[in-house]
């Protein structure tokens, strides 16, 4: 399946996932071979920072390769334009209470499961703890998205990053299936938030720009 071109994306009646502004990009989704597919677009964001959005999708567009063939998260399907990337669009709801009640049994494994395949890859996604980044899909199983703040980090950190991903899956288990979280686990957790707090990493990520 091939990228849709730029005339394509403008002449689209898109639906608008976020709107972007002056300095973050719009994701829209778009109708290209009769698919939807998702476009992160930076076309519009203001000209002193385009080309810092440019790089920011260079990032996610290097981990979304990365991850080729990892079940659960969106595949990439090349550029529109220097301006813009896309993927396939992943079905599914937002993780909430509601939600996780039909989720399958073993969501929460499927979930661990999955962000284990990311880190195999040498992602880490770092805004897991967005519930609208974890969707329950059709299926009842999960899926992962927007990897617009991941990272392809040096062995050398990865250990705590993995580590900010592994707790978000913990913390989702805890809330919505707290008899399946032993008292080790439960502690694990508790002990991690304390120290997650402190971490330059998590704050930079909360305050990093283009993100959608």
């Amino acid at each position: 399946m091939k990228p849709p071109g730029r005339e394509e994306v403008e002449a689209s009646r898109a639906e608008v996932l976020a709107g972007g502004s002056a300095v973050k990009a719009r994701v829209l989704v778009v109708r290209s071979g009769g698919a939807p597919v998702v476009v992160k677009d930076v076309s519009r964001a203001t000209p002193l920072w385009r080309p810092v959005l440019r790089l920011l999708l260079r990032m996610e567009e290097r981990v979304l390769r990365r991850l080729e063939g990892v079940a659960g998260v969106p595949r990439l399907l090349g550029r529109v334009d220097r301006n813009a990337i896309a993927m396939t669009r992943l079905e599914g709801r937002p993780l909430s209470r509601e939600s996780a009640r039909d989720a399958a049994p073993e969501f929460f494994e499927r979930l661990e499961a999955l962000i284990g395949a990311i880190h195999a890859r040498g992602v880490v996604h770092l805004d897991l703890r967005q519930k609208r980044n974890v969707l329950v899909g059709p299926d009842g199983f999960p899926r992962v998205v927007d990897f617009g703040g991941a990272l392809c980090p040096p062995s050398l950190l990865s250990p705590p990053l993995r580590a900010i991903d592994r707790t978000a899956a913990l913390k989702f288990r805890l809330k919505y299936r707290p008899a399946t979280v032993g008292p080790e686990e439960a502690e694990r957790h508790r002990r991690f938030e304390r120290i997650r707090r402190f971490w330059f990493f998590s704050r930079m990520r909360r305050r990093r720009p283009g993100r959608a």
